[in-house]
């Protein structure tokens, strides 16, 4: 008596593997993609604190504009004026830097006149995440999702 397995027992086994990759593999793909989001919401939030922390801090208004020579200090940070004019270059000159700003995990992220903090990737419309989040001055989120579809979320 011969020891070993039928064809048709490979095959089940080979069906069965294909019908668990076929399911795992898409839901792993959607799990990296929120990871990365999460990860990128993350460093979105944490520049939003921060800018709003130095809004508050120096009761700046606007996120507008280039501080000049009055402005600034020796070393080159902004002085209390310069802070309250320009709180968005405040963060850059005396707590972050301008690399803060560079893209992570395909989302770029921008800091608007009214000093909403976003971040903005290319739209893809089976994507289960937004493709852009902005945080105003209050905490509040607005995000975007594939087919314009907007919700808010915070304070």
């Amino acid at each position: 008596m011969k020891k070993g397995f039928t064809l048709i027992e490979v095959m089940i086994v080979v069906v069965i593997a294909v019908s668990v990759a076929a399911f795992a593999v898409p839901a792993y793909k959607k799990s990296q993609e929120q990871n990365q989001y999460l990860a990128a919401e993350g460093k979105l939030l944490e520049l939003s604190s921060g800018l709003h922390n130095v809004i508050q801090m120096y009761r700046g208004s606007s996120c507008s504009g280039t501080p000049g020579a009055a402005e600034k200090n020796g070393d080159g940070t902004l002085n209390k004026e310069g802070c309250k004019k320009y709180p968005h270059q405040c963060l850059f000159t005396n707590e972050y830097t301008e690399n803060d700003l560079s893209s992570m995990n395909g989302y770029s992220y921008s800091i608007k006149t009214n000093c909403d903090v976003c971040m903005e990737k290319a739209v893809n419309s089976k994507s289960p995440v937004p493709y852009k989040v902005c945080v105003d001055t209050f905490g509040v989120e607005t995000l975007t999702y594939p087919g314009g579809v907007t919700s808010t979320r915070g304070d």
